[in-house]
């Protein structure tokens, strides 16, 4: 017998419910400047390091238990001009107030425990 679900709450998650909480269009962001992130973007391209980037990460996105982006060096440039992860507040990464990429096409995961960032995956092309 099935059970009838009397809380909307209790329904199972829907695909339509996927694609509300996670559009396309939100996964992927080119950057190519020093810039502050805050987004729900799952993707942070650094598509161009002709000089050293800093990446901002606000407190609202660092409060969101197991959030999680991962950060990339698309341009390939990371060795001469690194790309280098903050904080906005006192927040840490991995114990520390930052968190260079210096390796050239290097991507790093990150997630949230709702109070730091922690390093999750580390991938070397």
């Amino acid at each position: 017998t099935k059970e009838r679900v009397t809380d909307p709450g209790d329904r199972p998650f829907s695909a339509n419910d996927h694609q509300r909480a996670h559009p396309k269009e939100r996964e992927y962001r080119a950057i190519t400047a020093s810039t502050t992130f805050g987004t729900q973007h799952k993707f942070l391209a650094i598509t161009s390091t002709g000089s050293d980037i800093t990446v901002t990460i606000r407190s609202n996105l660092i409060k969101q238990v197991a959030h999680f982006f991962y950060v990339i060096d698309e341009g390939g440039g990371a060795a001469s001009n690194n790309i280098t992860l903050a904080t906005e507040g006192s927040e840490t990464i991995n114990g520390s107030g930052t968190y260079a990429i210096n390796a050239n096409r290097e991507a790093v995961g990150v997630y949230s425990n709702g109070s730091n960032l922690f390093i999750f995956a580390s991938y070397l092309e």
